[in-house]
């Protein structure tokens, strides 16, 4: 037998435990103690100094004297209530607080039932509500506010069993109608469970099709729905199953079912099956829907589908007095008048006046603000430039509709508000705001001292930030002269390794740019070698070695001087990749006297370091160029390199010593 959650009704025992968990640490408590100083002192209009209250000391349970003044008593017992004292503790002073029968005292019950945290508290509250009669009705919002947002079921359950016992027939009715909908939730979801549990137990495709469309034509709301999850889910899945072709035709058949929420699923499942002939079918449903409900989700539908030809209708739609709709229409006109290949769609003129119409009031439901800056903000427009700067600023307490905004800036390019960009960057304190910002300040930036804003957020707590900021510098830094870039170049000469990466990658973007751009050998060469030198500093040999080949392969015969510089390093980077052989080979290539003792010093470096660490490697590779590369071992090399042979054939004890 299922058993649905039930709530005590009045006159039953609740059950309820106190939650003897404790708020950790003294910044918690702090915060908390500053919450009831906020919620108290406005009110009262009096001091907060508890002059001549005695405290108990620590350690024991006895309850402190309060003072006789009702504002210093609530702000003591708030922090009792609050604190870290026992479940006992807590519940005394919330029966105390409630016993000052004064609307402060109501208030700061209500503003600790709505904290985010501290449970404890809260449970002490319903338990001393459970004491009193009657409940004081300016408790009621907070205790529903608990109902919706929080999950313990005791607190829940403390919650129901103080409403019941508030005198008011409006909070009663309420209180009634939000059970009978967390049944019928419950309800739902059981038979939901248990309905997907029989439908992958039938053992053939033709007895679950069968199935389905039973469902599907059921008296109950709740079949059809259940049959629409099972073929919403098996499209979705990892390994998508369309719905037959007999469900399909049946689903088509239910646009214009009686119950709304068949009819707004009926319309997701279409969007997401993706079938150009459906996106006729659900524009069709504008004729006749009158559900907020669906017509919402009908224009969203209508927006995911690409439906271009219903611009006109989402249009009115955003004229529509319910929010939900109007903001449904508002996210179908930004989907389908963005620009594509840069080029906006014939229809966006038209959907960017109706938008910015819209905006032109103020907009308190944040939701459909929303909706409209970001529809706004994939158009990208010239004239929502306005719109999008309002909203991208600290007037606006919503901080996605800020990113949206932001967003929208950097997508339209005009740089002229550029400082607006670069203060969101470094102030706000939204990380989805900033990241927003950065990839707006990438795109709008175009000079060197933009650069240092983004420069300076790669140290952002936000890992996120942190990525964007340095996609948005490296896109910045490729719009800048050749001479804007070296000099910037410049400036990354640090030796952590977060510098020589990023240098790394400069010089990797630069190297392209200037292959693509065909640019004059003797700066490709350059690059090159650096981006070889940075390479080579990171650790990245073999990564180096190919650089240094690139920088030799660009080399014309008039930069003869330049092989001097680049074959040493690039003989370093095959030493220590390692690959010998083509170290041997390029040590023998050197025919001048200064290349011949380039390379030999190059080599007498390794060997020396070498032989710290293995002395017999050392001694190998001295005898394998000795071999390959004779001419590395004449004049005053020869000696050097026979000391380093001499000291790393020595047995371990002789070195010791």
């Amino acid at each position: 037998m299922i058993v649905p959650p039930c709530h005590n009704a009045p006159g039953s025992s609740t059950g309820l435990r106190l939650d003897d968990r404790r708020v950790r640490g003294r910044s918690a408590v702090l915060h908390l103690l500053l919450v009831a100083v906020l919620l108290i002192l406005p009110l009262c209009g009096r001091g907060v100094e508890a002059r001549g209250v005695e405290l108990q000391p620590a350690g024991t349970t006895a309850r402190p004297s309060l003072p006789a003044d009702p504002g210093q008593r609530l702000l003591i017992l708030v922090a009792s209530l609050t604190g870290e004292g026992t479940s006992a503790e807590r519940r005394n002073a919330a029966l105390e607080i409630l016993r000052l029968r004064t609307p402060e005292a109501v208030q700061a019950l209500s503003g600790i039932l709505g904290l985010k945290n501290n449970v404890a508290a809260k449970l002490a509250i319903c338990e001393a509500l459970a004491e009193v009669d009657p409940v004081p009705e300016g408790l009621a919002d907070a205790l529903f506010g608990v109902l919706h947002q929080q999950k313990e079921q005791a607190l829940r359950d403390g919650a129901v069993a103080a409403l019941y016992r508030v005198n008011e027939p409006a909070v009663s009715n309420r209180l009634r109608e939000f059970l009978e909908q967390e049944e019928l939730q419950w309800l739902r979801a059981e038979n939901v469970a248990r309905s997907r549990e029989l439908y992958s137990l039938l053992p053939r495709e033709s007895d679950r099709v069968a199935r389905l469309l039973t469902w599907l034509k059921a008296a109950q709301p709740l079949d059809r729905l259940t049959a629409l999850e099972i073929v919403h889910s098996a499209m979705l899945a990892t390994t998508p199953t369309p719905p037959a072709r007999e469900v399909l035709l049946q689903i088509r058949q239910m646009l214009r079912d009686p119950d709304q929420n068949v009819r707004r699923k009926v319309v997701v499942v279409l969007r997401d099956l993706q079938e150009k002939e459906d996106a006729t079918r659900i524009a069709g449903m504008l004729e006749h829907e009158r559900s907020p409900v669906v017509l919402e989700e009908i224009y969203k539908a209508l927006g995911r589908m690409g439906a271009v030809e219903a611009v006109p209708a989402c249009i009115s739609g955003l004229l529509s007095p319910d929010n939900t709709v109007a903001a449904g229409a508002a996210d179908a006109l930004g989907r389908l008048c963005r620009k594509v290949n840069g080029e906006a769609p014939p229809q966006a003129a038209a959907a960017v006046a109706a938008l910015l119409q819209k905006s032109s009031v103020h907009i308190e439901d944040a939701n459909l603000r929303g909706q409209i800056v970001t529809a706004l903000a994939a158009i990208a427009d010239l004239q929502s430039l306005p719109v999008l700067l309002t909203h991208a600023g600290p007037g606006e307490s919503v901080p996605q509709i800020r990113q949206a905004a932001l967003t929208g800036i950097g997508d339209i390019g005009d740089p002229t508000h550029i400082d607006l960009v670069i203060s969101r960057l470094n102030e706000d304190p939204d990380p989805g705001v900033r990241e927003a910002a950065a990839e707006a300040l990438g795109k709008l930036g175009h000079r060197p001292s933009h650069l240092r804003p983004l420069s300076l957020r790669l140290s952002d707590p936000s890992p996120t930030v942190q990525a964007k900021c340095w996609a948005a510098y490296r896109q910045l830094f490729a719009r800048l002269t050749w001479t804007e870039r070296l000099e910037v170049l410049a400036s990354w000469s640090g030796t952590d390794k977060a510098s020589i990466i990023r240098r790394i990658d400069l010089l990797t973007d630069l190297e392209s740019q200037a292959t693509n751009a065909k640019s004059e050998p003797g700066q490709l060469v350059r690059i090159r070698e650096e981006l070889g030198d940075a390479l080579l500093a990171g650790a990245e040999y073999a990564l180096a070695a190919a650089a240094y080949s690139r920088a030799v392969e660009a080399m014309t015969a008039e930069q003869g001087d330049r092989r001097l510089s680049v074959l040493p390093k690039l003989l370093d980077a095959y030493l220590n990749v390692p690959a010998h052989d083509k170290a041997v080979a390029l040590a023998a290539s050197a025919k001048s006297p200064q290349m011949v003792g380039a390379m030999a010093e190059r080599l007498l470096a390794y060997v020396q370091e070498k032989a710290k660490i293995d002395g017999q490697a050392a001694v190998d590779c001295i005898n394998k160029f000795k071999t390959g590369a004779p001419a590395l071992f004449e004049g005053e090399w020869g000696p050097k390199f026979e000391l380093v042979r001499t000291s790393a054939s020595q047995p371990a004890s002789t070195l010791a010593g």
